[in-house]
Parts: C-alpha cells; structure tokens; sequence
C-alpha cells in the first residue's frame, strides 16, 4: 500500500518528533550522585526508585492507550503524552526539597507521558509504511530516538553539575517536538475508521479480525534482548573501577556512549542489511552480540569494554527492531497500535527485568565474578543463533496479516 504518499514532509518530521519522548527516561540518570548528596537521608534504592518507576508506570498505560488509539486519535494522545512529560519538570521550581516523594511523582509523570507515546509512535510507522520503506524508516526512528537520548544525557549531566534540581529543566527540551506534532502530525484516525469499516462490512456476522499468534514469538524475542543488553551499561562503571582506573565514571559514560553509536549504527543501516540478507539478519547479530558479551567478559581495559558495547549496541537495535518489524507484518493495520504497543512495553519492561537478571546471573555463578551476566548473555545469543538456522523468519520480508492480499497492494515485498 502507497499510504506514505499522503504525507507532506513536515507530516514526516512530526511521526519522528513523536520518537523523542522515548528517551526521556535517561534524563535523570546522570542527576543519580547529586539526588544521592541532596537526600543523603534516603537509602540509595529509594533514590534509584525515581529513574526505574517510569518504565513500571508506563507498562499498564501503553497497554491502555494500545487499545483506545484507533478511537481516540494518535495526535490527542501524542500531545497528552508530551504534556505529562514536560509537566515532570516540577522538581526544579522547589530547590528546597527536603522530601523525596516529589521526585518520584514527577518521574510517574514520565512513566504515564511514554505510556501514551510508546503503542502510537511505532504504530504510525508501521501504519503509513510497508516493505522495504517501512524496514527503513523503522531504522531511522531509531536513530532519532538514540540521538534524542544523547541531547537528554549530555544536556541532563551538564544541568545536575549546576545544582539537583536543575536536571529537571531537560524536560522543557519536549516543547520542540510538541510543536512539530501539535503543527505537522497527520492523524491516521479516518482512514483506520474506514479500514474498519471496510473488513466489517467484508466480515459481517464473522468475529474480529485475530492477532495472529506468531507474533507472540517475535514479542518473547524482542522481550529477551531488550533484557540481556543492558548488562554492559550497568557493569561498566564496576568492571573499569576493578581495572583500576583513576575516572571510571567517565570511562564507564563512553563506554554508554559506544552503545549508543553502535544502536544508531544499525538503526540506519537496518533497512539496508535486512533488504540485502534478509532471515541471516538474526543468526548473524546473534553471533555479534555474543560476539560483544564474550569480549566484555575476558576485557581487561576500558578499550576493549567500549568495542564491546558498541558490538551489543548495533546488536540491540537490530534484532529488537527485526522482532518489532516481524509483528508488524503479521499485524493487520487496524491492529497495529496495539501489537506495537506490546513491543514497546518489552522494550521498557526488558530495561527493567535487566536489573535483576544481572542480579540472578551473579548469583547462579558467583565464581565468574560480577561480569557474570555478560556471560550468560552470550549463552543466549549463542542459543538464539542456533535456533534462528532453523527458522524462515518470513514476515521480515512478507505481509502476512490475516486478510492480506498481494495482489492489492503495490508494494508487494
């Protein structure tokens, strides 16, 4: 289908400006030591409690918001969204702060604003895209999405030097993609109507159109890598300061940094790779991303650690991106703020679950030392590798929604 060629360019711009609010849970991250000095009365999980509760909070509101956004519109629900997430700045119009509840509310907030982006943005994407182009543009929200996430970190580390309260200010950076949306985003809320419309009146009497099963495959997919990369970004400060390092916080801050390159990396050359290879695109970044754990494993220097992160990086965004384009291709359109809307809860909850699968790991093999879990994160892109030979993995490349029907559309992949 030819939907994108209704769009205008600034329509473009605006489903990308509906990415950046993904990213705004790094914001307070680099702000951890300077709350941990301001309320030094708290214990430190209390403290962290305010970086992790947004990504809680915004599991059962995407879920919500998953199911209303055919009815309610995208654009209300990315503006609301955005609204919540500027609305988290609070904290620094009270520089006085004694209590640390507050905090935690504004990062509730936060949780609620990308509960309400997180089904719509991908969805739009996948609404308005298919084939080669919607592998592509998949690519490129990733991309915005990473470099939104390096503005945030380097803006929000830059402010908390200032003073605790002033990271807070990072959140009025929202604005800018407000505007773009509340200007520029085109509401696919008609032509979903009159999809529906359409299958019913094509289905009359016969039930709802199914999701179809199979993407509960790619979604437990999506789930275990988004759980097993953010090993390296939680060692690192650890592994570098047990090189013995004089800085390891700022040797730790570049081995994110590579991760990041490395997640950027693939998002734009995603569509090209996956176009040229096609189902190896699994196996093979399975065998970097194990590739990229082992070697975090035996390093010794910061050096070979950040070549390790950018390898799990690029491994990151292109198997997760794979999985949320293979659901998207078993999705029918009117169902696709949905499906969407469960992959980015895998990829928040993933972030999540991360933390204690790091935890389970060091417990299970307390003779590997801490780097333990990137062992078993190697495992399991060895395993995954192995099964994906034996795997088609053909809606990477092919529409198969219930109903779909090739000859319709023009851009058969």
């Amino acid at each position: 289908m030819d939907r994108y060629k209704s769009l205008s360019k600034l329509n473009i711009v605006a489903i990308f400006a509906v990415f950046g609010g993904f990213a705004e849970f790094v914001i307070l991250s680099p702000a951890m030591n300077s709350l941990q000095v301001a309320f030094a009365s708290y214990p430190f999980s209390t403290i962290l409690l305010a970086n992790t509760i947004s990504g809680i909070v915004s599991v059962p509101v995407a879920i919500i918001i998953g199911a209303i956004a055919n009815k309610v519109g995208f654009k209300p629900l990315a503006i609301i969204g955005y609204l919540f997430m500027i609305a988290g700045c609070y904290p620094f119009f009270m520089p006085g702060l004694t209590v640390y509840w507050p905090i935690i509310l504004s990062r509730v907030f936060i949780g609620i604003g990308t509960g309400f982006i997180f089904p719509i943005a991908g969805a739009l994407v996948l609404y308005y895209w298919e084939g080669k182009k919607r592998a592509q543009m998949l690519g490129i929200s990733v991309v915005v999405q990473y470099v939104f996430a390096m503005i945030y970190s380097m803006l929000g580390g830059a402010l908390a030097d200032i003073a605790w309260n002033y990271v807070f200010l990072t959140y009025l950076v929202s604005f800018l993609p407000l505007i773009v949306i509340i200007i520029g985003l085109k509401d696919p809320k008609k032509e979903i109507a009159a999809l529906e419309a359409e299958q019913a009146a094509a289905n009359a009497g016969q039930p709802k159109i199914p999701i179809n099963n199979r993407i509960w495959g790619y979604v437990f997919m999506g789930l275990v890598v988004a759980i097993i990369v953010v090993c390296i970004n939680f060692l690192a400060s650890i592994l570098i300061a047990g090189f013995g390092a004089e800085n390891p916080g700022t040797i730790a801050g570049a081995v994110s940094t590579c991760f990041t390159v490395g997640c950027m990396i693939a998002g734009l050359t995603y569509g090209i790779v996956v176009n040229k290879i096609g189902r190896w695109i699994v196996p093979l970044f399975c065998f970097v991303g194990a590739l990229g754990s082992f070697g975090g494993f035996i390093a010794t220097n910061g050096v070979v650690l950040s070549i390790s992160a950018f390898l799990i990086g690029i491994t990151d965004m292109m198997l997760f991106t794979a999985a949320q384009n293979c659901v998207g291709n078993l999705t029918h359109p009117t169902r696709l703020a949905f499906s969407n809307g469960v992959m980015s809860i895998m990829l928040n909850f993933g972030s999540f679950l991360g933390a204690y699968f790091l935890s389970a790991s060091q417990a299970a093999f307390p003779s590997l030392g801490e780097p333990a879990p990137l062992v078993v994160a190697g495992v399991i892109f060895v395993l995954f590798m192995v099964l994906a030979f034996f795997i088609k993995f053909e809606p990477l490349t092919k529409r198969m929604y219930p109903g779909y029907d090739p000859a319709n559309d023009s851009e058969a992949a």
